[in-house]
């Protein structure tokens, strides 16, 4: 599926014999890369960063 989404095989071989775990892999350019923000909205991922700044500061730009 990483390649499919525009990651190197050669970075996607590495990383499926990696043993330390997939929070571990998430931090890697090649995941983040082909996992990029666009794609995730595209699946319909809500943003954090969105959510964040509509909650907290929905109160400052009321003042």
């Amino acid at each position: 599926m990483l390649i499919k989404l525009g990651a190197e095989p050669s970075e996607v071989k590495t990383a499926t014999r990696c043993r330390k775990g997939y929070w571990w892999l998430s931090s890697h350019l090649y995941a983040r890369y082909a996992l990029s923000t666009a794609w995730l909205e595209e699946q319909g991922v809500p943003s954090l960063l969105k959510l964040w700044i509509a909650f907290y500061c929905k109160d400052q730009s009321q003042s």
